[in-house]
């Protein structure tokens, strides 16, 4: 399922747009920005939506911190209207989507349904054949009709094995890779993720993780 994320301190409009949107879509909520990152490193979020007057004078920080856990994140403002000045600033953060306030529920949806339909067309599939697809757009392997979904770091981890088979990534390199200066992250939580990862792929024959000992992993694509 579609997973949105929204994130303003108006109750009124937080949980108009959570009522609106859960029928049809996962919707989490929150009114702080540092929850924000903590529910991105958790789940697989597809679209936030948020006011731009709580991140306006940091924006960019904002928008880069986002996109450091996940490249592919959709992101629509919401705001009272906006003056050249702001408008201009939102193209320059390259920013999926405005809308003004007060939302109309229905356009909204509107909106969030047209982005999703055509970010679809943009994400690359890394493999796909008849049994097999490892989709960038869900964080997830689809192997035969199974869907296989991953946390934001594991999937990054597997996309960089993966997409480089048979390339060795030391354990330093993951750690880089995935870090996004979170002081927890170091060559013993690569081997947790590694193990996570092994485990979900286990009943798919065509992908292997190996070993490299003393240096780090490497990914295995077998035809």
């Amino acid at each position: 399922m579609i997973r949105v994320l929204v994130l303003d301190d108006d109750p009124d409009v937080r949980y108009g747009i959570y009522d609106y949107l859960k029928a049809g879509y996962e919707v989490y909520i929150t009114k702080k920005e540092k929850e924000v990152y903590s529910i991105l490193n958790q789940t697989n979020i597809n679209l936030i939506i948020f006011d731009y007057s709580i991140i306006s004078i940091e924006l960019k920080r904002f928008i880069d911190k986002i996109r450091d856990i996940n490249r592919h994140i959709l992101l629509m403002i919401i705001s009272n209207p906006l003056n050249e000045t702001e408008e201009k600033n939102l193209l320059k953060n390259n920013i999926d989507d405005y809308m003004e306030k007060p939302l109309d529920m229905i356009k909204l949806q509107f909106r969030i349904e047209k982005l999703l339909k055509k970010q679809s067309y943009q994400y690359e599939k890394l493999i796909r054949n008849d049994n097999l697809i490892i989709n960038c757009e869900t964080n997830s392997i689809i192997y035969n009709d199974d869907n296989i979904e991953f946390f934001n770091k594991e999937f990054q981890i597997l996309y960089h094995l993966f997409s480089y088979p048979n390339r060795i990534f030391s354990k330093e390199c993951l750690v880089e890779i995935i870090c996004n200066n979170e002081d927890y992250i170091n060559q013993n939580t690569i081997r947790t993720y590694i193990n996570s990862i092994r485990r979900k792929i286990d009943d798919i024959p065509e992908l292997d993780i190996i070993t490299v000992r003393g240096i780090g992993y490497k990914g295995i694509i077998r035809k």
